[in-house]
């Protein structure tokens, strides 16, 4: 092996072990795509979001009716206006919010 193409290798070698060590953040979304749809609506819409949070509180700060909470993953089922909604994807404690989607029915033949 030529003096080259070693030293080429080593190069080589040393970017792929030093770049696959570099940590890589992926900026997350603390709203999902179909909830950013659907903000762009008439905010005094009503919506039923899923709200998660860092801490659960067993009340909001905000206006609305708590559907649901599951402990475990600290998320909300919220209903509330479209106005709130985008007050509340300011607050710091918000994970992730997203539309809450219900299943649609199979179709059965027969």
């Amino acid at each position: 092996m030529s003096k080259h193409n070693f030293l080429f290798c080593f190069a080589l070698l040393f970017f792929i072990t030093t770049y696959s060590q570099v940590e890589r953040k992926v900026p997350i979304e603390k709203v999902s795509k179909s909830l950013k749809q659907i903000l762009t609506q008439n905010e005094s819409d009503s919506i039923t979001v899923i709200l998660s949070f860092k801490v659960l509180a067993r009340e909001l700060k905000y206006p609305g009716k708590i559907l649901y909470q599951y402990p475990a993953s600290g998320a909300t089922t919220f209903k509330t206006t479209i106005a709130i909604v985008k007050s509340i994807i300011k607050d710091d404690q918000l994970l992730f919010a997203d539309v809450l989607r219900t299943p649609k029915e199979e179709l059965t033949t027969g």
